[in-house]
């Protein structure tokens, strides 16, 4: 039997792309690899924030980015600093309050 393999004059076939994508083992070949560098969907996906807006971040400079040639990507480790840096820590296990009410205490529930 013979198997016809779909081919675009375009680019790569969305296997070959996945392929590509796809995590690379280690040295001992024993566990996956998450890549260095992210792009920009991969990002999008990583902070739950459309890719429209991670290019706006990108372009406005307000994530870490690595440049290679005329490609942008954001470095994994870069990123989980910029998410650290930008967390609230102070909070109490799960009580977030809104910036307008942070700081007021019990005023903002007083009758």
């Amino acid at each position: 039997m013979n198997q016809l393999h779909e081919c675009s004059a375009i680019g790569p076939s969305d296997r070959e792309r996945a392929e590509e994508n796809a995590p690379t083992a280690d040295a001992r070949g024993t566990r996956p690899m998450a890549p260095l560098l992210l792009r920009a969907g991969e990002v999008a996906t990583l902070l739950g924030l459309g890719r429209s807006t991670v290019f706006a971040m990108l372009g406005a400079g307000e994530l870490p980015v690595v440049r290679i040639g005329r490609s942008v990507r954001v470095p994994r480790v870069a990123l989980e600093r910029w998410v650290d840096e930008r967390t609230d820590h102070n909070t109490r296990h799960g009580d977030v309050q809104p910036p307008l009410v942070r700081g007021l205490g019990n005023l903002a529930f007083r009758r």
